[in-house]
């Protein structure tokens, strides 16, 4: 009985133990479900709000492409039917319809019709967005006219660039300075300086200025010099010419030489001299220092300036050393300023620059325009009473030959002013000055001179 009991006692606990552990497995299944069952609501409930967000960023898109799509028109239509471009050396925004930017004027030339972009033009283009049906506000046109879509131009530079390769080999700078005068020494010397003007128009040389001033000088009014001066320019830079300079105000002084193209010094004999040295500084400057207004940075524009200047008096200069810094020229008569090919000479001029032509003065020239020179000096009081009673021969006359010593000693035999107390060599320095270097002979240095009356 003892053995029976103890057999079914060890069938019931291991019945027992069985029916335990597959309770148990029950459980861990049931976990395991569970624990299934709550990662997949955190997997369902990740992918929803990614859905979510995935909605959302596709609902602000679409808004936000329904929002730009006017701009993205208005961007479009601007584009198709206008030009912008953004003026380096006035620092303007200018326009032009696409419609107009082949009209052509008399000379068969494209026109320049470019308009500058001011509160008017904005309203007008904005109105003529709304007309073609795109509905933004005003600041959304002005921001794209002012951007990138507006290239950078340098009209100096860019009508250089558009004449350059075109000359048709033909010399028309001839009969261009002969409208001046017919003079060899108006040759030479105007054809390397228009080839220094056109030179510094086109940044050729970035270490060296045209530091010479041509100067028109005539006692009779009416001569055209400076319509002569301006007509330099053709028609599309005349707004780079300008007649409005002062010596006052340096940094306006400096602007002027990035901002034009020629300055001309009109009646130059009425600048102070005092001023003529800060003069011969700016013709000298390559790289002007400035900062422009509303700027706050110094200026990095090249300077495309070249000076001119006019003088209704013979007598202008005052400093000896520094008159090779003015190349003077008369005019025979009134100056023809009509009918000039303005292309064709730029682009012969800068064919010629472009093929070693000098477009700078050599020592040898700057001694020539010195020479030249000597008669349009200030003088002083003794040099005005020295020349009323001799001067140079004129056109084939006769002179005579004279050493300084007899030319004073026939001053002071009519006792002219001035000259009983002076000495010889500062006398022979005002004949210098007056009818230029003597003739060296075994008989002493001559001057070949005319008494007047």
């Amino acid at each position: 009985m003892n053995i029976k009991r103890t057999l079914k006692r060890l069938i019931d606990d291991t019945q027992y133990v069985a029916a335990l552990e597959k309770q148990n497995d029950l459980l861990k299944e049931n976990l395991q479900q569970e624990k299934d069952n709550l990662q997949k609501q955190k997997e369902d409930f990740r992918k929803e709000k990614e859905q979510k967000v995935a909605d959302e960023e596709a609902q602000y898109k679409k808004r936000s492409r329904n929002y730009l799509r006017p701009i993205a028109d208005m961007q479009k239509w601007l584009l198709e039917n206008y030009e912008f471009r953004y003026n380096v050396i006035t620092d303007v925004f200018e326009y032009r319809k696409k419609a107009e930017a082949e009209v052509h004027d008399s000379e068969d030339a494209i026109k320049h019709d470019f308009e500058i972009i001011d509160k008017y033009a904005i309203n007008t283009i904005a109105i003529e967005v709304q007309e073609a049906g795109i509905f933004v506000r005003d600041h959304f046109v002005e921001r794209l006219i002012k951007s990138k879509y507006a290239q950078p131009y340098h009209p100096i530079r860019s009508y250089i660039n558009q004449v350059r390769g075109t000359w048709d080999g033909k010399d028309r700078i001839g009969d261009f300075l002969r409208r001046i005068n017919h003079s060899d020494y108006c040759q030479r010397m105007g054809r390397i300086w228009l080839r220094a003007m056109v030179a510094q128009m086109a940044g050729y040389d970035e270490k060296h200025a045209n530091s010479v001033m041509l100067t028109l000088v005539s006692t009779t009014q009416g001569m055209h010099k400076s319509t002569f001066l301006r007509s330099l320019l053709p028609n599309g830079l005349r707004d780079y010419y300008t007649d409005d300079f002062s010596l006052n105000q340096k940094g306006n002084a400096q602007r002027k030489i990035v901002e034009f193209a020629i300055i001309n010094d009109d009646e130059l004999d009425k600048e102070n001299p005092k001023k003529m040295p800060l003069m011969k500084t700016l013709m000298q400057t390559m790289k002007p220092s400035f900062i422009g207004a509303y700027k706050k940075n110094f200026n990095r524009l090249p300077r495309s300036a070249s000076f001119t200047g006019t003088s209704n008096q013979r007598e202008l200069l005052t400093d000896r050393s520094g008159s090779r810094r003015f190349l003077i020229l008369e005019p025979d008569g009134m100056i023809n300023v009509d009918h000039i090919e303005h292309d064709q000479i730029y682009a012969q001029l800068l064919d010629e620059v472009e093929h070693g032509e000098p477009y700078f003065f050599s020592k040898k020239d700057e001694k020539e325009i010195q020479e030249h020179n000597q008669p349009y000096y200030i003088k002083t009081d003794l040099e005005r009473t020295v020349a009323s009673y001799f001067r140079a021969p004129e056109g084939g006359e006769k002179g005579e030959k004279m050493t300084a010593d007899i030319i004073l000693k026939k001053l002071r035999t009519m006792h002219v002013k001035g000259v009983q107390d002076i000495t010889l060599n500062p006398f022979s320095k005002i004949l210098t000055h007056l009818f230029g270097k003597p003739e060296h002979t075994r008989d002493g240095n001559l001057y070949l001179l005319k008494e007047v009356g």
